[in-house]
């Protein structure tokens, strides 16, 4: 076992080291400005942005979470993973093509910019509402992810909690505060790369492993509702809770900041396509890897560590050759690293660029925002880390709060501000208030969380706020908004 993990720890320095590289190469060009610094000057090709934007949207949630629950629910977990795949295809190649072409109009670089030119929102009250919403849910978000690296990383190495949670956050410190957006994204496609190789390598692996077993039959053996009917063992509400965390992705704005930062709108169609193979491969291989585990261990209490959500890590080092092993574990890593990253980059813009240049110090230089984006990320990679060594909620649904709070709480305003003219910022602005109210209330509640995920009703009520208090405000629709719409005519979108 001590030349297994010798062999685990190289891989891992080494995988290390690249990240740092890379970080350092893109260092000089992130300090330029901060349309650099935070969407990479909107250069990013359409093979980068397809695989990037699925490696931030799945993350540990994948690798961790969905074969976890592969394990105990069957194939039922699925059913989480059509919806997101359907939707991040329409966001990219078609509503994530307008906020492109929008946001390059207005010079937005990020959300809450956003937010006040689309709507003309002089009184910054929609920029304050998103500010808001975004350090209540991504720090919490980034807390959840790096608790998972606490577990992988206990799991091998036995460290302590806050050892583990300290390695992960300085991994992701070293080339996300040097090297700004674009080693994120370069960063993330890497992670992508192996994302999508340990998901096809794993399956094949453990089917090599049970050669000559009958596996259908030994399932059913095990526990058969796990691949008799679609709804494998999860019960109904569950599975219209998952067929709603589609809708979510519309939200993420680590993931909307990926249509931001796409180099040309007139290929994010293919960038669709491309992100739809994607999630569909490793979608179907983390399904695969769970129900394919409950044939090794039989049961939970079987499982080295007793922890579902350690089953990609505990093939890794319990079964696999260990350079094989590395390099699976190094994927899970990128994982955690390939949403945590772009979290913390989201909310380091969040207080230096939203808060304090456009609403306390105007006047600021673009390198001085630049150095204090860099300060910003480590203060707040600090709270995440206090978080993460937090461990009252398993990954899959601590992860799954605040996915589905930014998707009730800007998921509908997205959506309906790139398709529909007659759209306020008051109406904007109920609606990310009521979904982040309806979200929070719902998931603290637990009678209301028995019966349905919390987005469902968060983001329905949200789209009716959205449309109901536009049509009442209809006085306030934008006076520059017929140019805007009509930008999107332009058969050379810049």
């Amino acid at each position: 076992m001590d030349n297994t993990l010798t062999i685990i720890t190289v891989i891992i320095i080494t995988y290390t080291l690249g990240l740092t590289a890379m970080g350092l190469y893109f260092s000089k060009r992130a300090s330029s400005s901060s349309a650099e610094f935070y969407l990479g000057s909107r250069s990013i090709g359409p093979v980068v942005t397809a695989i990037a934007t699925g490696a931030t949207g799945r993350s540990a949630w994948l690798l961790l979470g969905v074969v976890g629950t592969a394990y105990v629910f069957g194939i039922a977990a699925l059913w989480a993973m059509v919806p997101l795949t359907l939707t991040e295809m329409f966001g990219m190649g078609h509503a994530g093509k307008r906020l492109r072409i929008f946001t390059a109009k207005m010079n937005s670089i990020t959300w809450p910019d956003y937010l006040e030119n689309r709507f003309g929102d002089k009184q910054k009250v929609l920029r304050l509402a998103a500010i808001i919403i975004i350090l209540f849910f991504y720090v919490a978000y980034s807390g959840a992810l790096l608790m998972s690296g606490t577990m992988m990383l206990g799991h091998i190495y036995g460290m302590r909690p806050i050892h583990a949670v300290l390695l992960c956050a300085g991994i992701i410190l070293l080339y996300t505060a040097t090297g700004g957006y674009r080693a994120v994204v370069m960063t993330t496609y890497l992670q992508g790369l192996i994302m999508l190789a340990s998901m096809v390598i794993i399956p094949i692996f453990l089917l090599f492993s049970l050669r000559g077993t009958d596996i259908i039959a030994s399932i059913m053996a095990i526990e058969p509702m796990l691949i008799s009917t679609p709804a494998g063992a999860a019960s109904g509400t569950w599975i219209a809770g998952q067929l709603a965390i589609g809708l979510a992705s519309w939200g993420q704005l680590h993931i909307l900041m990926r249509y931001m930062s796409a180099k040309n709108p007139a290929v994010m169609t293919r960038s669709a396509f491309g992100n739809g193979v994607w999630n569909i491969t490793v979608g179907t291989g983390a399904v695969a890897t769970g129900l394919l585990a409950r044939l090794v261990w039989n049961t939970p209490e079987q499982i080295p560590g007793g922890n579902t959500e350690l089953i990609t890590a505990v093939i890794a080092t319990e079964l696999m050759h260990p350079v094989m092993g590395g390099i699976i574990i190094a994927a899970v890593i990128s994982a955690i690293i390939s949403t945590v990253d772009q979290l913390l980059l989201t909310t380091s813009s969040t207080i230096t660029k939203d808060l304090y240049q456009n609403m306390i110090n105007k006047n600021a230089t673009e390198k001085s925002v630049v150095l204090m984006s860099r300060i910003v990320l480590i203060i707040t990679t600090a709270f995440a880390v206090v978080l993460g060594l937090s461990d009252n909620e398993t990954i899959f649904w601590f992860v799954l709060f605040a996915f589905g709070g930014l998707g009730a709480a800007f998921g509908p305003v997205f959506i309906l501000s790139v398709y529909w003219k007659k759209m306020t910022k008051w109406g904007a602005l109920a609606g990310m208030v009521v979904g982040l109210v309806v979200t929070v209330v719902w998931f603290f509640t637990p009678q209301l969380r028995e019966m349905i995920y919390e987005l469902v009703p968060a983001f329905f009520l949200a789209v009716a706020a959205c449309v109901i208090v536009s049509r009442l405000t209809y006085k306030d629709i934008p006076q520059n908004v017929d140019e805007m719409f009509n930008s999107l005519n332009d058969p050379n979108p810049k």
